[in-house]
């Protein structure tokens, strides 16, 4: 397994090179540029001239690009135009946000949704297993911003029992009980952004292993009905359900964007719109390397959780 795990990090390597070349390239395409929220605009050319060589944008992309992996190489990620601190101070103080927000919505949409794949294969084609695809859909097929638009209209606005948004109240200190509340709904909102695709990916795997004969093997010697369903049908269904959560931890932490944003919640969703909407280069890039090495952990991740799920797998 060693010798795996090293072969995938050197292939790793080029291929997140490869991911910050077409990164940069896409972003210095797009229009605009940072020295039009820089500067005055009634600012002479001279003077936008002289802000453009402090910043370094007068120089050729490609001279641009590596003078940033070479700051990347000795692990720092340049300092934010925008407010003028290192890119890593920023990331580092969005990331924790981040990270309990997804981290939660992880364990919500797992908790919940691998017992209703399972109830959904085990009672197939009955109310039970079509009320759980009902919501399976709904909660694949419902956008993020509207789900939470809608649980701030019923729960804030309405009932008033939680907090619109934010990550603690103004003026308080913060606490674990402030931030609880503020964590339900963001967290129960990304959650169902997974749990359509969980519940479904389950059922039909539960449902393809409870056919195989290992299973008819198990029931006929009389093995309790719980016991055959999880440590033999749901075991050996747990590998596709292994490259679901694999795909869920990129997602995790990149696609939460909309959901940071409808709740003000402080991560680095909320960060990296800031970051576009000022043209703030360095702190884009940060970013964009950050949900790159979270791709490749977790594919990597998920490659090594094959073995532990089937032993017939071998990486040697």
């Amino acid at each position: 397994m060693t010798r795996y795990v090293i072969r995938r990090i050197l292939i790793a390597v080029p291929v997140l090179l490869g991911i910050t070349v077409l990164s940069y390239l896409c972003m210095r395409l797009a229009p605009g540029s940072p020295i039009d929220l820089l500067v005055d605009p009634n600012a002479t050319a001279a003077e936008i001239e002289r802000q453009r060589h402090l910043l370094g944008l007068d120089q050729p992309v490609v001279i641009q690009y590596f003078k940033w992996l070479g700051q990347l190489l000795h692990g720092e990620l340049g300092y934010s135009m925008r407010s003028s601190k290192p890119v890593i101070n920023l990331i580092l103080a969005r990331i924790g946000p981040t990270a309990l927000l997804a981290g939660t919505s992880l364990v919500i949409a797992y908790v919940v949704g691998i017992p209703l794949g399972v109830l959904s294969a085990t009672r197939a084609y009955t109310l039970w297993d079509y009320g759980s695809m009902t919501l399976a859909f709904l909660a694949a097929a419902i956008p993020n911003f509207f789900l939470g638009l809608v649980a701030i209209y019923v729960f804030s606005v309405k009932l008033k029992m939680l907090p619109l948004g934010g990550m603690y109240d103004p003026g308080t200190r913060p606490g674990v009980l402030a931030l609880t509340t503020h964590l339900i709904m963001p967290a129960l909102v990304l959650a169902g952004a997974q749990l359509g695709a969980l519940i479904r990916q389950v059922r039909s795997a539960v449902l393809e292993t409870l056919n195989e004969d290992y299973v008819r093997t198990a029931r006929a010697k009389g093995v309790a009905e719980q016991k055959v369903l999880y440590k033999h049908a749901l075991r050996n269904a747990l590998v596709p359900i292994i490259t679901l959560f694999g795909l869920s931890l990129p997602f995790l932490v990149g696609g939460s964007v909309v959901t940071e944003q409808v709740f003000s919640w402080p991560g680095l969703g909320t960060f990296m719109i800031q970051s576009i909407g000022s043209r703030d280069y360095p702190a884009i890039m940060g970013v964009t390397v950050l949900i790159a090495i979270a791709v490749l952990i977790g594919n990597l991740l998920t490659d090594l959780a094959y073995g532990l799920a089937d032993p017939r797998i071998r990486y040697e």
